[in-house]
């Protein structure tokens, strides 16, 4: 597992309200986040991967039923954007 690094922006600091991480294996990359806080918590979570086989990046969120697609150059160097609700979390595993 990995710990990621979460940013946000001037006006807006509830990423603070977040911790993220990935889990990878032989076969699998999973990307988790969650919101510790009673607010709406927004911020971009940087992925420590430096590269990634395909161009496109599909993000599976089986408990909160989202499917992404995502360029993967474009998340790998700028991260992925969360929204997430109080309490909430994302477990997106990637395709």
């Amino acid at each position: 597992w990995n710990l990621c690094k979460i940013s946000g922006w001037d006006d807006n600091q509830s990423f603070l309200n977040m911790i993220g991480w990935t889990w990878t294996d032989e076969e699998n990359r999973a990307i988790i986040v969650v919101n510790l806080s009673e607010n709406s918590s927004q911020g971009m979570v940087k992925l420590p991967w430096s590269h990634y086989n395909n161009k496109e990046i599909v993000l599976n969120d089986p408990f909160n039923h989202n499917r992404f697609k995502r360029n993967a150059g474009d998340l790998l160097k700028h991260g992925i954007y969360v929204d997430i609700p109080p309490f909430g979390n994302h477990i997106m595993f990637l395709k």
